[in-house]
C-alpha cells in the first residue's frame, strides 16, 4: 500500500515526538526500519528524512514500525495515515499556471493557510 505526501509532511511526521518519542529506559520506544520511499520518481532504500526538501514529491512505499510495547506495531504506512488523523493542516504542493499565480495565493491566504 503506497502512501502519497510531500517532503514538508513526512519531516513533520517523523519530527512528531507524540508519534516518534526519544528513546527512554524502560519507556515504549518506537522506531522504524527498512524505510523505502519513492522521491521524485526515484526509489531511495535508505532515505535520509532531513534531506527531503519540502516540495519533494514522496510515495511510502514500505517499512516496518517497532515498539518496545509489541513486537511488530505496524506499518510505516499505516503509522504515517495515523498520526495525518491527527493533524489540522495539511502541506500541499500544487502547480497553477502562472497567470493564476496571485489569484491561487489570495485564495490560500483567505482559507487561512500560509504560504511557504
Amino acid at each position: 500500500m503506497t502512501v502519497r505526501t510531500n517532503g514538508a509532511e513526512l519531516k513533520a511526521f517523523f519530527a512528531d515526538k507524540s508519534f516518534w518519542p526519544d528513546d527512554q529506559p524502560g519507556g515504549n520506544n518506537i522506531w522504524h526500519d527498512e524505510l523505502t520511499l519513492i522521491i521524485n520518481d526515484e526509489e531511495d532504500l535508505e532515505p535520509v528524512i532531513d534531506n527531503l526538501h519540502n516540495s519533494d514529491r514522496v510515495k511510502i512505499t514500505y517499512g516496518d514500525v517497532y515498539s518496545t510495547a509489541k513486537p511488530h506495531f505496524t506499518s510505516v504506512e499505516t503509522y504515517f495515515k495515523r498520526w495525518k488523523k491527527t493533524t489540522t493542516h495539511t502541506s500541499v504542493l500544487v502547480s497553477v499556471p502562472n497567470e493564476n499565480l496571485e489569484a491561487v495565493k489570495a485564495a490560500i491566504l483567505g482559507a487561512g493557510g500560509v504560504l511557504a
